[in-house]
């Protein structure tokens, strides 16, 4: 009963709260700081990306459409330099970078 009240306290804070579930995973996720608040901003929103990328394609692997798994790792906060473009069989543009 005790533990009903927790989950319902915590539920009703998180609620009123402005943090999404994707600021509470960067924020766990991340080891490192940043020079400003708007690198900040940039680096989550690429890291957004990021996750979903390998959300999708880990779906994709799930379903037995790809052949291995993807993580999050330590840069995944960072964009890829050079970046190369291919048609997938179906018809999709997919991109990889070296």
């Amino acid at each position: 009963m005790k533990l009903l009240l927790v989950v319902a306290a915590v539920l009703a804070v998180a609620s009123c709260a402005s943090i999404s579930l994707e600021d509470l995973e960067f924020h766990a996720w991340k080891l490192k700081s940043y020079h400003s608040p708007s690198e900040e901003a940039h680096r989550r929103q690429i890291w957004l990306n990021n996750r979903k990328f390998v959300l999708v394609h880990n779906i994709l692997a799930d379903q037995g459409l790809k052949s291995y798994r993807l993580g999050m790792t330590y840069f995944a906060d960072m964009v890829c330099l050079l970046a190369h473009w291919r048609v997938s069989t179906s018809g999709r543009q997919e991109s990889w970078c070296l």
